[in-house]
């Protein structure tokens, strides 16, 4: 599951390296992103893992599978977790999200909050972008990427709902229902990430502590990128570790 609004591609160079070591991989767009259909529903917890369940069930994927969720992955794994336990073997959570996101009270106006949201915040949603990378220079062409998604009706209407959604989560106790779930977690972060910073990490370690932890150095929010091969290596040995 990719973050909260860049879609599949973001996973391109793990799936690759991945599948290169026998793994099947499976990568989507979540709802309201890439080439995903946008409804108009509520973008909570409930509605991403019940895609997830019905992605898997149309693949007749029926044996428990590896989960990695990155940023707002972390929010959509964490809810299918909880809800079906016994789907999943382990959880890689890659910088994930890690409390509350407070809208603007101009947002979260009835009627002119989607309104206001749709004019003053997407439009400036490409041009950031790069600033997930510490070094956005060796991606030239992140921002013409992001920008073919934005021209579908309903792109916007599905960041603002799940962004409400967040602010109505009790992030560390979503968490706590993983370790509950007792999975095997793996917890990937970029020392230097800048989108949810490294030290958000503790809120992740308190409430599932039996995660095991890999700081990546020279990376921000997108480590599985900027430090790729190590990354993957990381994976792997989680991976194989699990019976």
């Amino acid at each position: 599951a990719h973050g909260f609004s860049l879609p599949m591609y973001l996973w391109d160079s793990t799936a690759a390296g991945l599948a290169a070591a026998g793994f099947r991989v499976i990568r989507y767009d979540v709802f309201g992103r890439g080439w995903s259909d946008r409804p108009d529903v509520d973008y909570d917890g409930a509605l991403f893992a019940a895609q997830v369940a019905e992605l898997l069930d149309s693949l007749r994927v029926t044996g428990p599978v590896d989960l990695m969720g990155l940023s707002f992955g972390g929010f959509v794994t964490a809810h299918f977790v909880a809800a079906h336990p016994d789907r999943v073997r382990t959880l890689t959570l890659v910088d994930p999200v890690a409390e509350r996101v407070e809208l603007p009270r101009l947002m979260r106006l009835p009627l002119a909050g989607p309104w206001f949201w749709q004019v003053m915040a997407v439009p400036a949603m490409a041009e950031g972008q790069p600033s997930d990378f510490l070094h956005p220079e060796h991606w030239p062409d992140w921002v013409e990427r992001y920008e073919s998604q934005m021209r579908y009706r309903g792109f916007g209407r599905a960041l603002l709902r799940s962004l409400h959604a967040l602010g109505e989560t009790d992030v560390p106790a979503m968490y706590r229902a993983v370790a509950e779930a007792r999975v095997p977690v793996l917890l990937i972060w970029g020392r230097q990430d800048q989108t949810v910073p490294f030290e958000k990490s503790r809120i992740l370690l308190d409430a599932i502590p039996a995660a095991q932890f890999v700081p990546i150095d020279s990376a921000g929010h997108l480590p599985h990128m900027e430090q790729a091969a190590q990354v993957r290596q990381v994976m792997l040995e989680f991976l194989a570790g699990v019976p």
